[in-house]
Parts: C-alpha cells; structure tokens; sequence
C-alpha cells in the first residue's frame, strides 16, 4: 500500500506568526532525524518593506556556535497573483527576493542534512526588518526518512 502523503512529512511551525518588524529568527530545527526540510515563508503584503533572510547551522539546540549556512540551496518564490513558482539557487547565506518586497507571497527555500558543516544538526532562518510592519508565517516541511510522522521522534 502506497503510504499518505502526510505519512511522509511533518509540518510544524517555525516558531513565527505575526509582525516580523524589527527582524525575527525561527526557532532551531534538529535535521539529525531527517534527510531535509523545506522552509516556507508566507509573506502578507507590505508598503515599503523589502524581503531578506539568512540561514543559519548550530550545533546545539539552544545557545553554542551558530555560524551563517553558506550552500548551494534551492529557493522558490512565488507572488499569491503568479500561477507557478519560480527557482533560484541561493549561494549565498543571506537570500533577498526583490519579487516579493512588498508583495504578498511565498518564498521556500529547501536545506538537506549535509548542507550542514560537520557538527552542526541544528537550522533557523533570520528574516531581516523589512522595514516597516508586516505581516509573516514560517513552517518547517520535515521530510521524514519516509517513515510515517508519528514514529519520528523529536
């Protein structure tokens, strides 16, 4: 039997609902239990904003080393008016999108287990002030080993 969709991710979010202004950093993700995850941005419409944000790697849950994740990374984005995504590969750890500014939309950006340097098992992303309020969501999509979610333990 083919397994459910929902059998081969877990959703859960990032630790971000609400006004981004002045910058916010997602809580920390261990990817030692998954081969990767797709970080999702959702994006309110704003005036005068601008779009930026950075991956970090840590090597502990909480406080320890945490240095900027310089891979080459898939990132989508999407303005809510656009029928497709559109892909880049950000290089660099720090990913701006001129698209969605102040558009609302969705930016996703995926990170698999070996993008991390050797010690590192934690991933957060930083959004930068946007300038002025607005208005973000950001979830963590974990790929999970295809094993069913609830046998993944976190």
């Amino acid at each position: 039997m083919e397994k459910l969709f929902s059998e081969q991710i877990r959703v859960e979010n990032a630790g971000i609902l609400g006004d981004i202004a002045g910058g916010v950093e997602t809580d920390r993700l261990d990817l030692s239990k998954s081969n990767k995850v797709s970080i999702v941005v959702k994006l309110a419409a704003g005036a005068g904003t601008t779009f930026s944000m950075t991956l970090k790697q840590h090597d502990l849950a909480a406080a320890g080393t945490s240095v900027d994740l310089v891979s080459s990374v898939p990132v989508y984005q999407k303005q809510d008016a656009d029928a497709a995504f559109t892909r880049f590969d950000g290089s660099t750890a720090t990913i701006a999108s001129a698209n969605v500014d102040t558009a609302a939309g969705v930016v996703v950006v995926e990170v698999h287990q070996d993008d991390l340097a050797e010690g590192n098992r934690y991933v957060s992303l930083v959004l930068a002030s946007p300038g002025a309020a607005r208005v973000a969501s950001v979830d963590y999509m974990i790929d999970t080993k295809n094993k069913p979610a609830y046998q993944i333990e976190y």
